[in-house]
This record gives structure tokens, sequence and C-alpha cells, in this order.
């Protein structure tokens, strides 16, 4: 995790981390930033980080997933390819009774 912020007019909360593969990826207008989530922490994949929201210029709940510097898209990523023709479902409802983890999102496959 390179470093994290609140209040940026236009990003909101948000932070920016390196990755393994030495790409930098920007996430923007969080509601929260899980407090593990600081400058130095190593992160892994599957780990909360926050919670969507709409903070800076935002006019709804989504997370804004930037590549830096901003020279490409994260679309043309391959990982990213691979849920081609899924959508995202948010929701801020809690698992079913028994489960520790909140929901946040999850992926939803054409006719679910």
């Amino acid at each position: 995790m390179l470093y994290a912020w609140q209040g940026d007019p236009r990003c909101g909360t948000g932070f920016t981390l390196q990755a393994g593969d030495g790409q930098s990826w920007t996430y923007c207008h969080l509601s929260f930033i899980d407090p593990l989530v600081q400058p130095g922490a190593q992160l892994t994949a599957g780990q909360p980080v926050g919670l969507v929201g709409s903070t800076g210029d935002a006019t709804g709940p989504h997370l804004h997933l930037q590549l830096q510097p901003a020279a490409s898209y994260p679309q043309t990523q391959e990982w990213f390819q691979s849920f081609a023709g899924t959508a995202f479902r948010w929701s801020d409802a809690s698992e079913p009774a028994g489960s520790p983890t909140p929901l946040v999102f999850h992926i939803v496959r054409p006719g679910e």
C-alpha cells in the first residue's frame, strides 16, 4: 500500500497501492477504508480494503479503479476481461445469519 486519503475533492476517500506485478492502482469514492490499509501495509488478494461509497465528485455509489499512471484502462486487462457478460450487485445488507462478513458486492451472472 502506498498511501491513503480522505476528503479529496475529486476522488473522495481512497488509496493507491502497488500490486505484486509492479502496477499501481488507485481506488476512489469509498465510504470507508479498513484501518489495516496504511502506508507500507502488505495487503493480500481478497482482503477487504473498504466499502463502496460516493465520496468526492461522484453522483452515486461506485468503485473508481484506475491504473497509475492513467495510460491505459483496467478494462483492457485479462483478469478484467474474464468478467465480460456479468454485472456486479452492491448491497449494504449482511450475509445470512451466522456469517461474520458483510456483503459488499458480488458477481451476478446473466439470468440470475
